[in-house]
C-alpha cells in the first residue's frame, strides 16, 4: 500500500459538468458487487470467485435510463421533499420522502446532500463550481429498496440483492440502498470506525456515485477517482482523523479486493497514471 507524501499540485482535473443540462445524459451510474443481505452481518469480503459469478458484473453505464415519464412535482408536506421516479430510475415509484438523518423510514439525507456538493466542488474546474447545485441522497428503508429491485427487475435489470446505490439518468438525486445507508449512517452519525472492507465500502459507494452525478458516466473512472476522495469525503462526514485514514485504507482494499478485473477496475488508476489527481489522501493498493 503506498501513500502520496507531501504536497502537490493537481496535475490533472476530474472533469466535471454538473449543471442541470446533464439531464440528457443517457446512462445509469450503479454501484453493484456486494450480495450482503441488508439485514445480515456483512461478511469480511466477497471471494474472487463469487464476484466472477455474479449477474451484478454484467450491469455497466450501458444499461439504457429507465422509461418513467417525467411528472410534475408535487408539493410536499413540511420538512419533506419530492422524489421522482425517473430520479430512482424505474417507473411507478415516487414518494416524498422526510428530510432527516438516521430515520428508520426511507428519508433524504441533508449531510449527505451538503457532502455531495463539497465533492463535486473538489472535483469541478472553478469556472463551473457555481453552477452546481446540492444533490438529494436518498436512503431507502428495506421494504422500498426490495420493492426498488422489483420494478428493475420488471424493467429486465436483475442485481439479485447486490444493488449498493445508483444515480438515475436524470443525475438529480443520489440514491443509496439500505446496507450502504446503515454503513454510512454508522460512520456519519455514530462516530463509528469501520472495521471490515465491506462496512467502508459505504463511503466509497457514496463517493462514487457523487462523481456519476457528476457527469462521468464511466465506472472504471468514477470508481478510481472516489477511491482517491474516500479519505476526504469520511472527513467531510465529520468521520475524526484516524477513522477517516481507517476509511480510505480499507475502501481501497475493498476495491482491489472485489472489483479487480471488473469494469470498475480502469488499468490507469494508480500512482501517476492518468487519473491520479494529486490527492495528498488518495491511497493506493499494489
Amino acid at each position: 500500500m503506498a501513500r502520496k507524501t507531501g504536497r502537490h499540485q493537481r496535475k490533472n482535473r476530474i472533469i466535471v459538468a454538473a449543471v442541470a443540462a446533464l439531464a440528457s445524459v443517457s446512462a445509469i451510474g450503479f454501484t453493484t458487487l456486494d450480495t450482503t443481505s441488508p439485514d445480515a452481518p456483512a461478511p469480511a469480503a466477497l471471494t474472487p470467485a463469487a464476484l466472477a459469478a455474479s449477474p451484478a458484473i454484467a450491469t455497466s453505464t450501458e444499461i439504457s435510463p429507465a422509461t418513467a415519464t417525467p411528472v410534475a412535482e408535487p408539493s410536499c408536506p413540511a420538512g419533506e421533499t419530492h422524489v421522482a421516479a425517473e430520479h430512482i430510475g424505474v417507473d411507478g415509484m415516487q414518494s416524498c420522502l422526510p428530510i432527516g438523518s438516521g430515520l428508520a423510514e426511507s428519508h433524504v439525507d441533508p449531510l449527505y446532500g451538503r457532502v455531495a456538493l463539497e465533492i463535486l466542488h473538489l472535483a469541478a474546474p472553478s469556472d463551473e463550481r457555481l453552477e452546481l447545485r446540492e444533490p438529494r441522497v436518498a436512503c431507502w428503508n428495506l421494504n422500498d429498496w426490495k420493492e426498488i429491485l422489483e420494478r428493475f427487475r420488471a424493467d429486465g435489470v436483475n442485481f439479485g440483492s447486490s444493488l449498493l446505490g445508483w444515480v438515475s439518468g436524470t443525475n438529480r438525486v443520489i440514491n443509496l440502498s439500505t446496507h450502504t445507508c446503515r454503513r454510512l449512517d454508522a460512520i456519519a452519525h455514530r462516530g463509528a470506525t469501520p472495521n471490515s472492507t465491506v462496512e467502508a465500502s459505504a463511503i466509497g459507494t457514496f463517493a462514487h456515485e457523487t462523481i456519476h452525478l457528476g457527469g462521468i458516466a464511466d465506472e472504471g473512472v468514477a470508481d478510481c477517482y472516489a477511491k482517491q476522495l474516500a479519505r476526504h469525503a469520511g472527513e467531510l462526514l465529520g468521520a475524526t482523523n484516524e477513522t477517516a485514514r481507517v476509511v480510505a485504507d480499507l475502501s481501497a482494499e475493498y476495491a482491489h479486493q472485489e472489483r479487480a478485473g471488473t469494469e470498475y477496475d480502469d488499468p490507469n488508476c494508480f500512482d501517476g497514471g492518468s487519473l491520479d489527481i494529486d490527492t495528498d489522501d488518495a491511497v493506493w493498493v499494489g
